[in-house]
């Protein structure tokens, strides 16, 4: 029972590892796209980037409620002993069901893992939030979306009561640690 455990547990974790290569890579083509239109961030865009930068430490949960449950870059994993998971941003575990924009902003990609959930991420000037493990999307490439605009929803697969949102924020090619940037609960 223990092997058995263990073996779906790695199983996961490489699922996981390929979901978060998949999400990186589709941002650094985002930015590399961007990057080769050399073109200058709007007048608006720069509001938009400034505003989303004064408001560190004030952006609302991309949750009406919730706790971080897997914290910000390399931890141990709590279980499997040796084993190391890297976390581009944060787990938050809810038991909401609408997960909604923490600044405003434009829906930059939309995309689909290969265990069918899907990720949206959203500009703001230079920023991008990252929203992962929706089972719907409500919104396109291009809307323009103010703070709090609902995106979609979460999967709630494993336990009706609990869901897991996986949220990161990047500025250019760094990641960044999004309990410093979101208001305390």
């Amino acid at each position: 029972f223990l092997k058995t455990k263990e073996d779906s547990l790695k199983k996961a974790i490489v699922q996981k590892e390929k979901a978060t290569k998949k999400i990186t890579s589709e941002i650094l083509s985002i930015l590399e796209k961007e990057k080769m239109k050399e073109n200058k961030m709007s007048p608006k865009a720069q509001i938009i980037s400034k505003n989303f930068e004064e408001n560190k430490g004030r952006l609302p949960w991309p949750t009406v409620q919730g706790a971080i449950v897997a914290h910000f870059g390399e931890h141990p994993h709590p279980v499997l002993s040796g084993i190391k998971i890297m976390n581009n941003g944060v787990e938050i575990s809810t038991n909401s069901n609408k997960v909604r924009s923490v600044f405003d902003g434009e829906v930059s990609k939309i995309i689909v893992l290969p265990n069918g959930l899907k990720v949206v991420i959203v500009r703001h000037g230079e920023y991008l939030t990252v929203y992962s493990n929706l089972q719907h999307v409500s919104v396109n490439i291009g809307d323009q979306l103010v703070t709090k605009d609902v995106i979609g929803s979460l999967d709630n697969v494993e336990n009706e009561r609990q869901k897991l949102l996986g949220f990161q924020i990047w500025k250019d090619r760094s990641k960044l640690n999004p309990k410093h940037w979101l208001s305390s609960y």
